[in-house]
């Protein structure tokens, strides 16, 4: 009990979270694996790989449990978003164990970079906004067409995946306009091609303030890919 009051009261100091915002199947999972390999603390629990995404999804399951626990509070789901003043309105029960998390994450990530992913924070940053007002945030783009293939790959042509991909990236593209944090996109086409990768893993290294000398082991993350 005191040694998580001691967790909880740690001065500020910390470096600042790394959240990894994009679309399901836009590929976060392998911006957030190449962090992970470069040495950013993205979680020591992850979300289970599976023939959709064999090299994991790198999804820590603390955040992705409060995620999914904030949807199904305001009546929704990643499938079917609430609108945004349900979750802020619906959010109280929340505020308390994402403060904790996020503390303890940077505990644990000591002067490490740190950071998580989890599609659902493209709809859910706004009830994280208070706890994380230095956040930096990666959002992850890809070919819409792209996307909406692999969704129906992974779930079915089941959903009206069009209005889906619409809403996740309006919520972040609404927030990011309103709260004024650093954020950088990329590209996951040029991420993953021959002549651009360099160049895209480049832009992410400085935008999270990483050594140039982690390049080597990002090309290596995105060719096992």
């Amino acid at each position: 009990m005191f040694l998580w009051l001691f967790l909880m009261a740690k001065p500020s100091g910390f470096n600042p979270p790394i959240i990894i915002l994009g679309m399901h199947r836009s590929g976060t999972s392998l911006v957030a694996g190449m962090l992970h390999k470069m040495g950013v603390s993205m979680g020591s629990s992850f979300l289970s790989s599976d023939k959709f995404n064999p090299l994991g999804y790198f999804e820590d399951l603390d955040f992705l449990g409060i995620n999914k626990g904030i949807l199904e509070n305001a009546g929704g789901s990643w499938k079917k978003p609430p609108a945004i003043d349900d979750m802020l309105g619906k959010s109280k029960k929340f505020l308390n164990i994402i403060h904790e998390t996020v503390r303890k994450k940077q505990y644990i990530a000591g002067k490490r970079k740190w950071g998580w992913k989890d599609p659902r924070n493209c709809l859910t940053c706004w009830v994280y906004a208070p706890h994380v007002r230095d956040a930096k945030y990666i959002v992850v783009v890809r070919d819409f067409n792209g996307i909406k293939q692999s969704l129906i790959n992974a779930h079915g042509d089941t959903e009206d995946w069009n209005f889906l991909i619409k809403t996740y990236y309006d919520s972040v593209d609404s927030f990011l306009l309103s709260h004024k944090n650093e954020s950088i996109n990329v590209i996951f086409d040029k991420l993953v091609s021959k002549n651009h990768s360099r160049n895209s893993i480049t832009d992410i290294i400085n935008f999270v303030g990483l050594s140039e000398k982690k390049m080597k082991i990002a090309v290596r993350a995105i060719q096992l890919r």
